[in-house]
């Protein structure tokens, strides 16, 4: 990765990867993990309202809905059939209108700083830090 031909804005960096991932039929191109290291993770972070939540959850796949409104994410269940009857019952009462489950939402991240890593042989990565300055960022080469 040249700095030189990577965009100014690691939000726009991010859409065109992302969307070359889509292109190229990528599974779950959009599954990511946000983190923070440290007493000082920077940016903020806010809930969306329930109306755009309710939005988004409108334009997710039904089958994602379904799956969303029944599961008890991270709860122990007895086996993969007790899922299959919840989603399956969730189907059959709501149809294609699952209703926004209460626990549901999105977030908004407006980060003040960005790392863009890509792996290379022998450790050698490449990694960006973007610094939100004013009206823009700052690029910074850091090592591996």
């Amino acid at each position: 990765m040249d700095e030189r031909n990577v965009h100014p804005d690691p939000i726009v960096q991010f859409r065109a990867w992302l969307d070359e991932a889509v292109a190229e039929g990528v599974r779950e191109p959009d599954a990511m993990t946000i983190a923070t290291a440290g007493l000082e993770a920077t940016g903020t972070v806010a809930r969306l309202s329930r109306e755009e939540s309710l939005a988004y959850w409108r334009n997710r796949p039904l089958g994602s809905r379904l799956s969303a409104l029944v599961s008890p994410q991270s709860e122990v269940v007895a086996d993969r059939a007790e899922l299959e009857a919840a989603y399956e019952a969730a189907a059959a009462r709501y149809g294609d209108d699952p209703p926004l489950p209460d626990s549901w939402g999105g977030f908004v991240v407006a980060p003040d700083e960005v790392e863009l890593w890509e792996g290379r042989p022998n450790r050698l990565h490449d990694r960006l830090r973007y610094s939100r300055v004013d009206d823009g960022w700052v690029r910074e080469r850091l090592a591996p």
